[in-house]
């Protein structure tokens, strides 16, 4: 199957760029880099030059903003999909869409989000998100698509704005510079964190399975608090000082105590979560101190 990958750079799309290519069964192509090509800005003709030149059968979206302003957020979350729809309808054979959403989508109202939970989200990033999701979706049936709803990912190549990618970076610095305390916002708060290698899967099994139903959650099924998150990052980083909570909160997580995924329709297709939280930290932590290159899987 010959599948393009958009937004192979960023931090998941690496993953799923790693794990396809690894495969024998696809032949993988990459989309341009935003800062060659911005996609959210591209015109129809160049978007279908890009399907036509890779062949694609299947485009993996993994591209888009986790935080900025309205005009980034649904440029990149929800413009760049609606232009991937148009070229691929314009396609002969219009290629299978895999879109990476998010559980923000869903908003702080639901404990255990099921894909047929309400979507109420409770801030800008999951309203672009819910509408780049509703764009796709209102494409079907004359395009073949599927949405993933990533909970909370971890794993190698964290960005900073993630409380995964923070915490590292604190624990990093503060070990750098010998410091004593660090300061975090409230850690109660309990979540549905997966693997980034465990979503790179997912892709992998929607792709190979065209019976896989519009949307699907890609979570482990259980809910862990932030603080022993950052703990056991603590932990990993030989951080034996003070670890407050004292700073500013997220207002991406106000209102929500905890949320965990139902991921019964995925696990129906044969695809299991198979990375630990603490393998996952292990990871990020290692590739941020640039002791080991990306992990691939078999």
């Amino acid at each position: 199957m010959r599948v393009l990958i958009l937004g192979a750079s960023g931090f998941l799309g690496r993953h799923v760029h790693e794990l396809l290519r690894g495969d024998g069964r696809f032949e993988v192509r990459v989309g341009p880099r935003s800062r060659d090509l911005n996609l959210a800005h591209a015109s129809h003709t160049v978007w279908c030059k890009v399907l036509q030149d890779t062949g694609a059968q299947a485009v993996v979206n993994c591209a888009g903003l986790t935080h900025g302003n309205f005009d980034d957020l649904f440029q990149a979350n929800v413009t760049l999909v609606d232009r991937l729809i148009r070229a691929a309808l314009a396609q002969r054979s219009p290629p299978r869409i895999v879109h990476l959403g998010s559980a923000a989508e869903y908003g702080p109202a639901a404990q255990v989000a099921a894909e047929t939970t309400p979507t109420l989200p409770a801030g800008l990033y999951g309203e672009s998100k819910l509408a780049g999701t509703h764009t796709l979706l209102d494409a079907l049936p004359g395009l073949h698509a599927c949405v993933l709803r990533v909970f909370n990912p971890v794993g190698p190549g964290q960005g900073a704005h993630t409380l995964p990618g923070a915490a590292a970076r604190q624990f990093l610095r503060a070990r750098t510079e010998g410091l004593s305390e660090v300061e975090f916002g409230d850690l109660s708060p309990k979540r549905d964190f997966i693997g980034a290698l465990d979503v790179a899967c997912a892709v992998r099994t929607v792709l190979l399975d065209a019976s896989a139903e519009r949307v699907l959650n890609v979570g482990r099924g259980e809910a862990v608090s932030a603080r022993s998150m950052v703990q056991a990052l603590a932990r990993l980083a030989g951080f034996t000082g003070r670890v407050t909570e004292r700073a500013a909160g997220s207002a991406r997580s106000a209102g929500l105590s905890s949320q965990r995924a139902d991921v019964t329709r995925l696990t129906a297709l044969g695809w299991r979560p198979s990375t630990s939280l603490q393998s996952s930290l292990e990871a990020l932590w290692q590739d941020l101190r640039g002791q080991t290159p990306l992990h691939s899987a078999s």
